[in-house]
């Protein structure tokens, strides 16, 4: 799951409005991400940091409540200078 700002807020309106399952569709601008991503040969999640301005393409995913607490599930596509391209799924 990120763990900025932004991330903080859409778990706690989550939370706060009862929110049982939604629909997440998001695009920007961000300063630094932090995601976590899977590794699939070693099974399990890893953080990623980027620590540059970068363009969020595009973010896809869902809210639901799990054991009583926001949770997000998210896949997001970064655009870094050059052009350069990073896909993340994140939980």
């Amino acid at each position: 799951m990120y763990r900025g700002s932004g991330s903080n807020k859409l778990s706690t309106n989550v939370y706060e409005k009862n929110i049982k399952i939604g629909v997440i569709n998001v695009i920007g601008s961000l300063y630094e991400a932090i995601v976590d991503t899977i590794v699939v040969k070693k099974d399990r999640y890893e953080e990623v940091v980027v620590k540059e301005l970068s363009e969020l393409v595009s973010g896809m995913g869902n809210t639901s409540l799990k054991e009583n607490e926001p949770f997000i599930h998210l896949h997001v596509v970064l655009g870094l200078k050059g052009l350069t391209y990073i896909r993340w799924s994140s939980n």
